[in-house]
């Protein structure tokens, strides 16, 4: 979509995310994550529980821990579905 100069936002962006997640490709989310950065969007809330669930999901805690951590440490707002996310991660 980038490439055909096609209209890109998060909301597009959380949909590829959370298919690679949904998929184990937990790693190849992450460098989706990194290239949207450097393209000037930023990810959300939505977009940051889709990762901690994937990553709970193959097994991956302490990174899912790590992710939870830096998400309170930079302020963002995390709502009740991010938590239980971790509690079912636990």
């Amino acid at each position: 979509m980038h490439d055909k100069r096609l209209p890109t936002n998060v909301f597009t962006y959380n949909c590829l995310v959370d298919a690679l997640c949904k998929s184990h490709q937990v790693y190849e989310a992450i460098e989706l994550l990194t290239t949207i950065k450097d393209q000037g969007i930023y990810p959300n809330v939505c977009t940051y529980t889709m990762l901690v669930d994937g990553l709970c999901k193959v097994g991956r805690l302490k990174h899912a821990q790590e992710v939870f951590h830096d998400l309170l440490i930079n302020g963002y707002n995390l709502d009740v579905a991010i938590y239980n996310v971790m509690i079912r991660g636990f």
